[in-house]
């Protein structure tokens, strides 16, 4: 499967494995029975990579080594930035290491409420600063809070949720049905 919960914009990333389970570097995590992941796959327009690549190319060009780069520099980074996009993404992808950080925390401690609200700040974030969400993908984020997700994000042409087991199938069938409302489509669960 290997569809990436947080940290879509970064060299390194939660991934989904399966559907109760999660990698971060090489540490395997176990989703205990209570959760699941519904992974919906969705018809949208193609992400265009070239805002990834030209913030990398920037950054390169700035002489700011992004891997290594701390919130604690962050202030000081960015007096070096102009471009309001390019700050605002900056501070989406500096965020979102943090996050990252905190998700780890939160599976190793088996909080998974924390794990999903780190997922909806992610897809927040992607959306307000990195700007590179889509209108479909949007409806699905909203469509995916308001009948009961404990988190969502997005990755590709995937709807990411974590669901408590239990409501899995009647989230899947809500989202399903306002869906091809709005588009005259049907998701895929995967």
């Amino acid at each position: 499967m290997n569809l990436k919960i947080m940290g879509q914009n970064l060299d390194d990333s939660i991934q989904l494995i399966e559907s109760n389970t999660i990698q971060y570097h090489q540490q395997i995590y176990q989703i205990p029975d209570e959760f699941d992941f519904l992974v919906i796959e969705f018809k949208d327009k193609k992400q265009d990579n070239k805002i990834l690549s030209e913030f990398k190319d920037t950054m390169q060009k700035l002489d700011i080594d992004i891997s290594i780069i701390s919130l604690k520099d962050y202030l000081h980074m960015m007096d070096k930035i102009d471009d309001y996009d390019l700050k605002n993404r900056c501070h989406h992808y500096l965020y979102e290491k943090e996050r990252m950080i905190q998700a780890q925390a939160s599976l190793e401690n088996h909080d998974y409420m924390t794990l999903g609200q780190l997922m909806n700040q992610s897809y927040d974030s992607n959306k307000n600063f990195y700007t590179q969400s889509t209108q479909k993908q949007d409806q699905l984020i909203i469509f995916s809070r308001k009948f009961g997700s404990i988190g969502a994000n997005i990755d590709r042409n995937h709807l990411i949720v974590l669901v408590s087991k239990s409501k899995k199938q009647k989230i899947f069938y809500d989202i399903n049905q306002h869906y091809k409302q709005i588009y005259n489509d049907n998701l895929r669960l995967i």
